[in-house]
């Protein structure tokens, strides 16, 4: 048996809502996104595109992190789809009486842990660092077989694991204290 619901009047709402909103801002510990200190772990996200023939595509990464002084070790996975592959009817050394490239819809998740190096002193404002790393990486591609006017197309899937590397460099510049402009 289920009793009536508990309501609270209108006026004692609102100050029971102010009250527990003043208490939390008062006791709960500052945050911050970025700190002043050299940052020893963090997280990142990334949403972007591919960009190739086939147009543009989703792709996302995320990593996480630890750095020492000027030292750092990251580990990422990425994601791309819908990419734009051609397979090779018959590849050499082959010989085939039919031959030509089928256009070949795909994704790729890779996981590279990666090594960074800061090029400038960490109290500087401004940060220079190089990143590079080698990982596995897994591409999934999907066609189709058949002469479409003969109702007898057959989906196929390639699924290969692969080398995966990355490598790159970035630009930090501390425009505040609790904030910096990053490319």
């Amino acid at each position: 048996m289920q009793g009536p619901p508990l309501v609270i009047g209108g006026k004692r709402a609102t100050a029971f809502i102010a009250a527990v909103v003043i208490v939390s801002l008062a006791v709960a510990p500052p945050l911050s996104a970025q700190s002043r200190e050299d940052h020893r772990r963090h997280a990142t996200f990334t949403a972007g595109a591919s960009l190739g023939d086939g147009g543009s595509a989703l792709a996302l990464s995320a990593g996480v992190g630890v750095r020492w002084s000027s030292l750092g070790v990251e580990v990422e996975i990425a994601y791309a789809r819908k990419l734009d592959f051609t397979l090779d009817v018959c590849p050499p050394p082959r010989l085939c009486v039919i031959g030509g490239q089928i256009p070949v819809t795909g994704r790729t998740l890779a996981l590279v842990p990666q090594l960074s190096i800061q090029l400038l002193p960490a109290s500087r404002r401004v940060r220079v660092y190089l990143q590079a790393g080698v990982g596995a990486g897994h591409v999934r591609q999907r066609y189709f077989l058949g002469p479409p006017f003969a109702g007898t197309v057959t989906e196929r899937i390639r699924s290969n694991v692969t080398l995966a590397v990355a490598s790159g460099g970035g630009l930090t510049i501390q425009i505040s204290r609790r904030m910096a402009l990053a490319s």
